[in-house]
């Protein structure tokens, strides 16, 4: 979603195994399938990874995590 506004997140391997395309969702749903890229506690903190992370509603994240 945020390539297709024209964000451009850094990203290291695309596959949400480096944790390089974190960010923290503020408000909304989404499915995230990493690869070991967060750890527990940084997912309960509100972090995803951009790179493995689909919407399901209207979201709000920030860029700085």
């Amino acid at each position: 979603a945020c390539l297709r506004q024209g964000i451009v997140i850094a990203c290291g391997c695309g596959q949400g195994m480096c944790g390089t395309c974190r960010i923290r969702k503020i408000s909304g749903t989404v499915e995230m399938r990493h690869q070991g890229g967060l750890d527990p506690d940084e997912e309960s903190n509100g972090l995803i990874l951009a790179c493995s992370t689909r919407l399901k509603s209207h979201a709000e994240v920030s860029l700085s995590s």
